[in-house]
């Protein structure tokens, strides 16, 4: 390297931002100098040096007030370049120079790299979503063997390529070194799928009257992933594999289907049943007078009941309607218009409620 500068030898190389270039290339003069950071277990050769695949390098030279810096083949412009990946062979070079050129000097490195590593893994046995029992395998090939395989995993004692213990659907990590360089992979370890199960509640409202609901579920992924069993675990411990059972509840709470697939995987799915309190409501008029509206005496939501029973008096305490699981079909029988008076039992689930009071009809035409 020739310097074109009277002044460069007043010039003095320093390192800034604390790097520590474990290497000093004493052959070029002092100056416009590439230095180097490097593994402590690199070889160094003058303009000349072999490193790992993907091996990242710091370079910079000597700091000069005011001047300028041109790196190839980057085109960076400042006066180092922090972490170079080096993948392939290549040659760095760093020009030095003021605005008017008076001030010249250049220096270049050129990088090899060793026989590049590679691993491929082969997936010994899956785990279940939230398990460790996956079996990894790997192999390496290239590099400089033998191999040493460091897992942060447990490994038998026999074989150092396996990994036994891997969590499902995380990412491991693997060092691979060979006699002179060291490869740092990860791969993602593959669990066994869950089907979509999904739980039907009928009915899908609960009433303290009659708070009895049926279940059931289907397994939309039956063709890929079948279930080798199934139950029901309800509030008061008690359980079933029934396809489709029934339960009473007291109060609101929930009910757990546990199911295991055809690879062992065991999964629960909580399903919340709300039992809301239910007041029946009563209309005192109706008007069958053929129209469409209000032709009968309804009762609405009678069904949230077991069973109930109306029976209808006039003003003289004669029945003059009976009816056993009333369905809001009576439109008044041409009775005259008045008012009459009705009983009208229903039957829930923990207790019967009766009913009493009056109903008007008009518009009947008697």
């Amino acid at each position: 390297m020739k310097v074109f500068s009277p002044y460069f030898r007043m010039i003095k190389p320093i390192i800034l931002f604390g790097f520590v270039f474990l290497f000093s290339r004493s052959f070029a003069q002092d100056g416009c100098i590439i230095n180097y950071k490097l593994p402590p277990d690199t070889n160094v050769y003058q303009n000349d040096t072999t490193v790992c695949f993907k091996q990242k390098v710091n370079l910079s030279t000597t700091i000069y007030p005011e001047y300028f810096y041109y790196w190839e083949p980057t085109g960076t412009t400042q006066y180092f370049i922090l972490d170079a990946v080096i993948r392939d062979s290549i040659k760095y070079i760093v020009t030095v120079y003021n605005s008017d050129s008076s001030f010249f000097c250049r220096d270049s490195v050129t990088f090899h790299v060793y026989p590049k590593m590679e691993v491929t893994f082969e997936q010994i046995s899956k785990g279940c979503p939230d398990e460790c029992r996956a079996q990894v395998k790997a192999t390496a090939s290239g590099g400089s063997p033998p191999y040493r395989y460091l897992w942060q995993a447990v490994v038998p004692p026999n074989d150092s390529s396996l990994a036994t213990g891997l969590c499902t659907d995380e990412y491991g990590r693997l060092l691979v070194k060979d006699t002179i360089c060291t490869l740092d992979t990860s791969f993602l370890v593959k669990g066994y799928s869950m089907p979509e199960i999904e739980i039907n509640e009928d009915p899908d409202s609960l009433f303290d009257t009659n708070p009895e609901a049926i279940f059931s579920f289907e397994n939309k992924s039956a063709d890929s992933i079948p279930l080798s069993n199934w139950s029901w675990l309800f509030p008061d411990s008690s359980s079933t594999n029934l396809l489709t059972p029934s339960y009473v509840f007291i109060e609101s709470d929930s009910v757990l289907f546990i199911y295991e697939t055809i690879d062992g995987c065991i999964d629960t799915i909580i399903i919340p049943v709300n039992v809301q309190e239910f007041e029946l409501q009563t209309y005192n008029v109706f008007t069958p007078n053929g129209d469409g509206i209000n032709d009968f005496y309804e009762v609405p939501n009678l069904d949230r009941y077991i069973s109930n029973q109306l029976v209808v008096f006039n003003r003289w305490g004669e029945r003059v309607y009976e009816s056993k699981n009333y369905s809001n079909d009576w439109d008044g029988g041409n009775l005259p218009d008045g008012v009459y008076f009705y009983i009208l039992k229903c039957q829930g689930y923990w207790k019967e409620d009766i009913f009493r009071g009056s109903v008007s009809i008009y518009g009947s035409g008697n």
